[in-house]
């Protein structure tokens, strides 16, 4: 068993939780957040541990409280995010118990500070970095729909998605990503795998644009081309990233759409990029998405 105190993951300056890692947010309701990976092939508990009693009826205070909309007397958000590798895929030996110390320990940590290093600009460094940002674009209005990908008889998996929005009346960026709506179906699924998860959820871009320099999605501002030579929107700006695996084996629907609530019809310019479906069918899932996880 590891154990390590949530005020170490927040502090990030001791291994292996490392900024940036791990992160505590400027914000109170933001919260802490770890990146460092653990990896496993046959089972993995994790456990929270408090250091003082909580109220036997402490779920039932929860839920009240929640469905009331009141500020809880404690209560404790948490997410994990995990994928499969596929199958021959070799990663480093997990940590020890203690610090590093030995020879693996040392190849772990000189990968670690690497992957440090790269995390530093997640928008630069992620699944595409080795392809040019050049964003297509659709225009969209409230209880609109548009497709942003489609395929059908092929396997990929989706690694990357960027996006940018902006107001189409001032060309302006949008501030606001919570009224436009994210779907996606994979496999002919009678539901989907995301139902209209607001894009503010998916890219942390909900009523600002300040950097978020997640690992895993985000919006930083980045350096992209238009496919269409007369768009004149912005090329260097705050661009939503998001890379977490979504592997699919036969047909894969991508659309957004404008909520009621949108009153402005927006300018949406995305770029998805994805790699051969190398994963057992058998033994893989689906990445689901709500407003608020993603598993």
């Amino acid at each position: 068993m590891l154990r390590y105190s949530l005020q170490k993951l927040a502090e990030a300056n001791e291994w292996p939780f490392l900024s940036p890692l791990s992160a505590k947010h400027p914000l109170v309701v933001s919260g802490i957040g770890a990146y460092t990976p653990f990896c496993y092939q046959q089972s993995l508990r994790l456990i929270y541990e408090n250091d003082c009693d909580f109220p036997e009826n402490m779920m039932e205070l929860t839920v009240n409280c929640t469905a009331n909309e009141l500020r809880c007397p404690v209560h404790i958000y948490s997410a994990v995010s995990s994928h499969k590798f596929p199958i021959g895929t070799l990663v480093p030996p997990h940590l020890s118990g203690g610090s590093a110390s030995d020879e693996t320990d040392d190849l772990y940590l000189d990968l670690m500070t690497k992957v440090v290093e790269l995390l530093k600009n997640p928008e630069l460094n992620g699944p595409n970095a080795e392809e040019p940002c050049v964003l297509n674009c659709v225009e969209l209005c409230s209880q609109c729909h548009r497709v942003l990908y489609r395929r059908v008889q092929s396997g990929a998996v989706i690694t990357s998605i960027r996006m940018r929005i902006f107001v189409r009346t001032t060309a302006l960026l949008k501030l606001d990503w919570t009224d436009v709506l994210f779907t996606a179906y994979f496999d002919n699924a009678t539901s989907p795998q995301f139902n209209r998860v607001p894009l503010g959820s998916l890219f942390a871009a909900t009523a600002s644009l300040n950097d978020v320099a997640g690992a895993a999605f985000g919006k930083r501002s980045v350096y992209c081309k238009y496919d269409d030579p007369n768009i004149s929107l912005e090329e260097e700006t705050i661009t939503g990233y998001f890379y977490f695996p979504m592997p699919y084996w036969h047909e894969a629907l991508l659309v957004v759409e404008g909520a009621d609530s949108l009153q402005d019809s927006v300018t949406i310019c995305f770029q998805i990029t994805t790699v051969d479906n190398l994963y057992e069918p058998s033994q893989t899932g689906y990445l689901n998405g709500v407003k608020t996880y993603y598993r």
